[in-house]
This record gives structure tokens, sequence and C-alpha cells, in this order.
């Protein structure tokens, strides 16, 4: 599994497939935003297709939680920060576990690709208020995350994980980062890198759960501040 493979559309979809594929990608990278209403003939228009297909598409996206019905209508849908603190709790618990099975199981090409996505991620711009930057280092951080699942070979973890992961495609922390967290942030993926090649399945499992819940809570607090009126 790929980070690639939840967000891309298959090269054989259907045209109704396609168009879910489109409005989720849309959704995913932030070009639609958490509370976002969506315009069905807008978004029909946009992508060249009857509103049939984005009405099923929609339904099917209500169903995986990234769009609620807003009155008649829809919209991106919004996570509270009680329900991030608690997505990220079950990420930290799933990823630390797949840290630990990774440290047995994780081959020396896959911890060079660890280490070259890690590499990408020190060399790209870090500016917060660049949409683009912050979606450049969001996507090279799943892969990065997405790796470490793949590492562990556990399929069962393998669908839990894609069932959690779309909140932080959603909500990117980076967003909330000044240059010291990123570089926290870069020193953690280090560490685990570390740990991963010496075998150290317990070190690992440990210091991956402090990441994740670090994350976790710099995007809550803010999220709460904004519930609040702070900002």
């Amino acid at each position: 599994m790929d980070v690639a493979d939840l967000q891309a559309p298959l090269a054989t979809l259907t045209p109704g497939e396609e168009t879910y594929a489109a409005i989720r990608r849309s959704i995913l990278d932030g070009t639609l935003t958490p509370g976002e209403r969506i315009v069905e003939q807008q978004l029909a228009a946009t992508l060249n297709v009857s509103r049939t297909p984005v009405r099923e598409a929609l339904l099917k996206l209500e169903r995986e939680n990234l769009v609620a019905r807003i009155g008649r209508g829809m919209a991106v849908r919004r996570y509270s920060s009680d329900e991030v603190r608690d997505i990220y709790n079950l990420r930290a618990h799933l990823e630390s576990f797949a840290a630990r099975i990774a440290a047995d199981r994780i081959t020396d090409p896959e911890l060079g690709a660890l280490e070259r996505i890690q590499d990408e991620m020190e060399h790209e711009r870090f500016e917060p208020s660049h949409i683009e930057s912050i979606r450049h280092l969001s996507r090279d951080n799943q892969r990065f995350h997405a790796l470490v699942v793949r590492a562990a070979r556990n399929a069962p973890l393998d669908r839990c994980f894609v069932q959690v992961f779309q909140l932080p495609l959603l909500y990117k922390a980076y967003i909330y980062f000044d240059e010291d967290r990123r570089r926290g942030s870069d020193r953690d993926h280090r560490k685990l890198i570390q740990l991963l090649r010496k075998r150290d399945a317990g070190g690992a499992e440990e210091h991956w759960r402090r990441h994740l819940r670090h994350g976790g809570d710099v995007l809550a607090q803010h999220l709460a501040a904004g519930e609040a009126g702070e900002f």
C-alpha cells in the first residue's frame, strides 16, 4: 500500500468512479476545504459530467465521513478538536504497532526509501502561509508514514490504517508548525529510521507513538482555539 493508493484513481475507472475519485481527491488535497459548501451544479460543470454521478459520488463520500449534509445541501465535513484528538490517538496506537512489527520485517530497500523521502522533506521549502509548500510537505509526510505501515506487512493493519488516514489529509498539521516544530518532526523521522535499522522494536514503537500524539496535540489545540473564537 502506498499513499497514492488513497488518492489516485485507477486507469480502468468508469465515468461515475472517475467523478467520485476526482471529488475525493479535491477534498483530500485541500482544493475543497473543511466546511466548504459543495454545489452539485458547479462540480458537474467543472468535471464535465451530469449532476447524477456527482450526486452519487457525494452519497458515497458521505458514507466515508468526508462530506456531511448542511441543510438541503452538502459540505466538506468539518471535524471537532475532540474528534481530531481521538483519531490521532487511534493513529498513534496503529502506527506505533506498525513500527514495532516493521523493526523485524522492514527491508534495506525500504529503509533506503524512507531516507530518500526524508531527504526530500528536509530540502523542501517550508512556508506555512504558502499552500503549495504545505501540500508538498504533507504529501511526503504521508508517504513516510504509509511506508512504515507497509513495511509491517500486516494486511489487517493496512486496512485499519487507510480508514483513519483520511483526517490528516484534510487537516494538514504543518500549517500550524513553526520552523522549530518542523525541525523536531524531521528529527523524529530520522530517529525512527535509526531505530528500525537497529531492529529496536520497543524503541521504535514508543518513539513513534510519542511522535503521533504530539502531532495530534498540535492540531487539536489549534482547532480548539478556533472553536473558542481565539482566532
